[in-house]
């Protein structure tokens, strides 16, 4: 598993990296939004889906912590994993679906060539 920074770790090993790169893109810089009473309409369920929202909600209780954002080391990363899934059989809808990204933006991605994420601070 990478190294993410604060409660984003936590996330990934819950609920995946792809759910967990998913919050940052959605949350990154703010608090989540109270997640008390979950339900498909949360901003989170809607981000993740409600079960793995749920997850994150019992994991969390009552605690509202800040998504840290790392925007340009997050795209690289979860971009060379979008070519690596694709490289073994992912097609482009599994991989919007995943990844929470329409399947333009995932065309336009595997279009890319890599960036080099060892120089950005993450191991893979």
């Amino acid at each position: 598993m990478s190294r993410l920074p604060g409660i984003l770790e936590d996330i990934a090993h819950l609920v995946g990296l792809p759910a967990a790169l998913a919050v940052a893109d959605r949350f990154g810089g703010r608090r989540l939004p109270g997640l008390v009473r979950m339900s498909p309409d949360h901003p989170l369920a809607r981000c993740v889906g409600l079960q793995k929202a749920i997850r994150i909600a019992e994991y969390l209780g009552n605690e509202r912590p800040e998504i840290p954002k790392f925007d340009a080391r997050h795209r690289a990363i979860r971009n060379r994993r979008i070519r690596e899934e694709r490289a073994l059989g992912a097609t482009h809808a599994e991989l919007a679906e995943r990844y929470h990204l329409t399947d333009r933006w995932i065309r336009a991605i595997l279009a890319e060539k890599d960036e080099p994420v060892e120089q950005i601070g993450f191991d893979w």
